[in-house]
């Protein structure tokens, strides 16, 4: 996935941690400013290394996650409807390519969307939100249950307010 930023090797030592290395400086640190890498849709947590650099795993108090959002309303299947309900989950990152298309040609088999979120460990992690949306036939308004998702499962200490 890295080989169009130039990678030229990658090694593990015996804490896990992952070292790579890039050909040029530019595919490095496009790399890193890409802050949304995953693996089997765990985030993966990117830093530069120097010699003054510490191997230990910082606190982490947000991260990028996949979230599938079940039984949104048909009428809030557009990018914006969806960023407004995926907005109280988290920060919304960005669209799954296939939820995305199907908000603008408004076809497609919408069983869920699909969204990446920046999460915060500040806040327990909801299962599901209500939305209210105007009736199609202009007799007022629907309250729905959009079920939420987390592609990953996200340990998070209570206390401590951290991943």
């Amino acid at each position: 996935m890295w080989e169009e930023y130039g990678i030229e090797k990658t090694m593990m030592n015996a804490k896990g941690y992952f070292f790579f290395k890039f050909a040029t400086t530019q595919g490095m640190q496009d790399v890193l400013e890409n802050s949304s890498w995953m693996i089997k849709i765990v985030p993966i947590i990117l830093k530069k290394w120097s010699a003054n650099v510490s191997l230990t795993k910082e606190d982490l108090r947000t991260v990028h996650v996949w979230v599938k959002l079940h039984d949104v309303p048909l009428t809030c299947y557009i990018e914006d409807g969806l960023s407004i309900i995926a907005s109280k989950i988290g920060n919304p990152i960005m669209l799954e390519s296939y939820t995305s298309t199907m908000c603008v040609e408004a076809w497609g088999w919408p069983n869920y969307a699909r969204a990446m979120l920046k999460v915060s460990a500040e806040h327990d992690h909801k299962k599901s939100i209500k939305v209210a949306t105007l009736r199609l036939d202009g007799d007022g308004k629907s309250i729905d249950s959009v079920t939420i998702k987390y592609e990953w499962n996200l340990p998070r200490c209570s206390d401590c307010k951290v991943f």
